[in-house]
């Protein structure tokens, strides 16, 4: 009985995370791209590659070349692609460097309050599956899963869940606040781990407002930051205290 719940809950979130992470890019990439507007044979040869591609190429590869793609074809005819920043000529590292220590300060304040309400009301959970995955790598492994975490990750979940759910879902039909708060917790949601969400909910909406008053790029950056800390310090505990 346990294993078939487990298993339910496997394939329940493996299908969410799909179509978040996977299946969002792809209905925005044949739907603005120009090579395969109303073209419905070209479009669903690609969609089905993509797809196939895309259970079989494992760490958020597909879906972030895809981004890539169409941030590429946003840069020909997009008016989102200045309003929101994704042009790389107006980002400055200084400026994204202080808007992470701030808001790296504030996780910080987030999780220590998290982790008086945990102890105190004895809460249970699981980690993250990528955190489970990273205590369980071989150094070669750990190495391997870096650009997801680092690069890969930032890049697709920013453009998924700040531009797309946040910016042009959300926003014009409830609002600037409700929809950061909404798109915030699909964020969390999607990553399956209780005793992080208060601070999965702390980037979420920081990197809201850093996508709707500085651009894309700044919140790819403090995603970058906030993943960057949690990876080399996994790293650290697993490989260089011994």
């Amino acid at each position: 009985m346990k294993e078939g719940a487990n298993l339910f809950y496997e394939i329940i979130k493996f299908i969410i995370v799909f179509i978040f992470v996977y299946v969002i890019p792809l209905v925005y990439y044949v739907k603005h791209s120009p090579s395969y507007r109303d073209k419905v044979v070209k479009s669903t040869f690609f969609s089905i590659g993509y797809i196939i591609a895309s259970l079989f190429v494992n760490y958020n590869l597909i879906p972030f070349v895809l981004v890539v793609l169409i941030m590429l074809n946003m840069a020909k005819e997009d008016v989102h692609y200045n309003r929101f920043g994704f042009s790389l000529k107006g980002f400055k590292l200084g400026k994204a460097v202080f808007y992470s220590v701030c808001s790296y300060a504030v996780i910080i304040i987030v999780n220590i309050i998290s982790a008086i309400i945990i102890q105190n009301f004895n809460i249970k959970g699981q980690e993250q599956e990528v955190v489970e995955m990273l205590r369980k790598a071989s150094f070669i492994y750990f190495l391997i899963l870096g650009p997801m975490i680092l690069i890969f990750a930032p890049v697709v979940e920013e453009f998924v869940f700040r531009y797309f759910l946040f910016e042009e879902i959300f926003t014009p039909r409830i609002g600037v606040i409700l929809s950061a708060l909404l798109s915030s917790i699909f964020f969390a949601l999607t990553h399956f781990n209780l005793l992080a969400t208060p601070i999965l909910l702390t980037v979420a909406f920081i990197n809201s407002y850093l996508i709707h008053k500085k651009g894309y790029w700044y919140a790819v950056f403090n995603h970058f930051v906030f993943n960057s800390i949690s990876f080399f310090s996994l790293f650290a505990e697993k490989f260089l205290s011994k």
